[in-house]
């Protein structure tokens, strides 16, 4: 929602771009949305590696052409962002050894809107800076959510921590208790 109340708030029309798939692909499959609607000005997020950008890298939209979109990331450089091919692959084992065999296709354009990220969505990546709503849920979100930073100067806590979000596995307390 914050999202897309923030692209609401820019200037202009939105450009959709729409996602191509091929083969068997499933909704948990796709790394990007179906649509993805930007607008010049928007802050986004790279969802894959290329030779111009990294994962979980943040940038604003300078310009929308009919294939790519032009960004300008916040360290300063500029990338055209096209769309990316993700393979969906199938285990088989072939008698000997475990293959993999490419089943489908999900074609997009590899970015998402940057306002607001899930706890969820943010694991693997790492921000320069964060703003963390700690009112987590789960065993090990809160850990999740305080580490996604690359130092404490960039993270800033939307409330204070509170003792029912620090959340750790059984297993992991019993494995220490039993060290």
């Amino acid at each position: 929602a914050i999202n897309k109340t923030m692209l609401s708030r820019l200037d202009g029309d939105a450009s959709i771009f729409v996602a191509k798939q091929d083969g068997v692909v499933n909704v948990g499959d796709k790394t990007a949305d179906d649509e993805l609607v930007l607008k010049k000005g928007a802050r986004v997020i790279a969802l894959c590696n290329s030779q111009t950008y990294r994962n979980g890298q943040i940038g604003t939209v300078k310009k929308i052409h009919d294939t790519h979109v032009s960004v300008e990331w916040d360290n300063g450089h500029r990338s055209d962002v096209e769309p990316h091919d993700w393979q969906i692959m199938k285990p088989k084992w072939d008698g000997e050894i475990i293959k993999h065999e490419v089943i489908g296709t999900f074609s997009q354009i590899p970015l998402r809107l940057a306002y607001a990220i899930t706890i969820h969505k943010s694991q693997g990546q790492t921000y320069a800076k964060a703003n963390v709503d700690p009112a987590c849920f789960d065993i090990g979100q809160l850990y999740v959510a305080l580490s996604r930073c690359e130092s404490i100067e960039g993270l800033s806590l939307m409330r204070k921590i509170y003792p029912s979000a620090l959340r750790t596995s059984p297993e992991v307390c019993d494995f220490y208790d039993n060290l």
